[in-house]
């Protein structure tokens, strides 16, 4: 648009300076024309006297023509001249002019009332030289064309420069990469493509490092183990991290939105409104309903970057006190089940003391059977303490970098069993596979098979079966271990509660059945430690089939 408004301005200004040389010269020509007519109508003054020959070639040498004119003169062309005053009695030069031509009226006073009349008809500058005029207009338009349309391809260039440069600013200010521009040293826009280009460097620096910095802030945050969620003053969600988004069971948006979407607790959004309303800070143990269902710490917090800054914010941290209340929950329970089992052997052996204090010891028959109960609950009791020392170190132990041996283990376990295993004329059998020597913690190893074989025979049947199959898979490097044996089984209701420490399966068989019910705690323990998996197969009156996967 301003290119084509240029070019008319300029094709009008042409136009103008056209008109303009033209006008000009043709009053050049005026002038001239009329100081000649003057000369040539004095030099006819001073011959009138003279041969009428050499007027008359006067006269034709210069164009003239001559009358004498009174004011009773018939001449209607004159007198109207006269009239209105064109040709003047004091002889003064007068001039009519038309579009192509002009005449010159002079009068000289002969007599009292009569006037001799010269004449000139002079044409215009375009019709005095017409092939001249012609051929320098044809030049000038040619010239006006070629400095127009230099002038439009000028502006046309200046206007994409300046919407390049336009386009360049506002793409600096988006963040977007900007156009290259190719600009002469001695062109006017030069210092200002390289102010841009300049403008677009150090725009550029501090973005790459904005944006580093966002990105090692939201890395920071994204793996805080706290949850964290920062608001603007009208409670809407600016930030936030994964462990929020777990911490409240929730699916947070990573656009802005009302933190009442994601928290569903009245007391934390409670404590958050409060915050909002009465810039004060707040803190607080909190049991998270819904989706969640986890006990949390939680600190609500407002911040302002400066004292000057209006617009302050709040920041809710939220530290997940699930697993600790899960463990401490455990640690009683443990405590209460420990005292429980305790208290049984401990009671027996204390109870039969007394008896035997009292007189009981005096009796043989009496004196065996106590002493017998006495042996067998106290070796109750250093069988359950031996369990709670090895579950502790357990989970003590962080050690995997033994040299096992598999077969050993396995032997160990089969010697430590071969009374049982001979009583209830049980069938095992043991296969290994793969390199029998590997390379973890031999005391976990040691209790998985152990205490897994030891429950396999245990609560099997007379005449029953036991199946220990471990391969060693070099390829994925894995120790696996499956067990089935042909025992009471475990009911489906129970299967997800026997790696619980002191659970027993069997209620009936556990006044027969010689344990303390932390056998498969063990087992669960050191699979976890090892960072592999367990799984359980069961059906009960059939068997159980224990299968491991262990990375070594």
């Amino acid at each position: 648009m301003k290119s084509k408004r240029r070019l008319i301005i300029s094709i009008f200004f042409a136009v103008f300076i056209y008109l303009c040389i033209v006008k000009a010269s043709d009053i050049a020509l005026d002038s001239s024309q009329s100081n000649h007519f003057d000369i040539a109508s004095e030099s006819y003054a001073d011959l009138r006297n003279s041969d009428k020959e050499v007027r008359k070639t006067l006269l034709q040498k210069n164009g003239m023509q001559v009358s004498k004119f009174n004011t009773s003169s018939d001449n209607n062309k004159l007198n109207d001249l006269w009239d209105r005053k064109i040709i003047k009695p004091d002889g003064e030069i007068t001039k009519t002019s038309s579009l192509m031509g002009r005449d010159y009226y002079k009068a000289k006073q002969i007599n009292d009332d009569e006037y001799l009349i010269l004449h000139h008809h002079s044409q215009r500058l375009w019709n005095h030289h017409w092939a001249y005029f012609s051929l320098l207009s044809v030049i000038y338009l040619l010239l006006a064309i070629i400095i127009v349309r230099l002038i439009y391809l000028a502006g046309r260039r200046r206007d994409y420069e300046i919407a390049l440069i336009t386009e360049n600013i506002k793409k600096i200010g988006a963040g977007d990469e900007i156009t290259p521009m190719i600009v002469q040293n001695n062109d006017s826009f030069t210092p200002l493509v390289l102010g841009v280009q300049k403008l677009n460097k150090i725009v550029s620096e501090k973005d790459r490092h904005n944006h580093l910095l966002s990105r090692r802030f939201k890395g920071l945050v994204g793996h805080l183990p706290v949850g964290v969620m920062l608001l603007d003053e009208q409670g809407n969600v600016l930030v936030h991290n994964q462990t929020m988004s777990v911490i409240l069971g929730q699916n947070i948006s990573d656009d802005e939105h009302p933190y009442i979407d994601d928290i569903k607790t009245y007391s934390l959004s409670r404590m958050i409104e409060h915050t909002l309303r009465k810039n004060k800070n707040y803190h607080k143990s909190l049991h998270l309903i819904g989706n969640s269902n986890r006990f949390v710490d939680a600190n609500v917090v407002r911040i302002s970057h400066s004292n000057e800054d209006m617009e302050r914010q709040v920041i809710v941290i939220l530290y997940d006190l699930t697993e600790i209340k899960q463990v401490e929950q455990m640690q009683m329970d443990f405590v209460g089940n420990v005292s429980h089992e305790l208290k049984t052997p401990i009671t027996a052996i204390n109870g039969f003391t007394e008896t035997l204090i009292n007189g009981a010891k005096d009796n043989p028959e009496d004196l065996d059977k106590f002493l017998t109960i006495i042996n067998k609950e106290s070796k109750r009791l250093n069988s359950l303490v031996q369990d709670i020392l090895e579950l502790s170190q357990i989970d003590d132990d962080n050690e995997f970098e033994d040299d096992i041996n598999l077969k050993d283990i396995v032997d160990d376990a089969k010697n430590s069993l071969s009374q049982i295993i001979s009583d209830k004329n049980i069938q095992l059998n043991t296969k290994i596979s793969g390199t029998e020597v590997i390379t973890s913690s031999k005391m976990m190893i040691e209790e998985i098979i152990d205490n897994l074989l030891t429950n396999s025979v245990i609560y099997n049947k007379e005449n029953g079966k036991v199946d220990l199959v471990i391969n060693h898979d070099e390829v994925k490097n894995t120790l696996n271990i499956t067990i089935e044996d042909t025992g009471i089984g475990i009911s489906e209701e129970n299967i997800d509660r026997i790696f619980e420490r002191f659970y027993r399966v069997d209620k009936s068989h556990s006044q027969e059945i010689e344990g303390t019910g932390l056998g498969l705690s063990i087992v669960a323990n050191a699979v976890n430690n090892l960072n592999g998996n367990i799984t359980v197969d069961s059906q009960l009156a059939v068997g159980t089939k224990f299968k491991i996967n262990i990375p070594l």
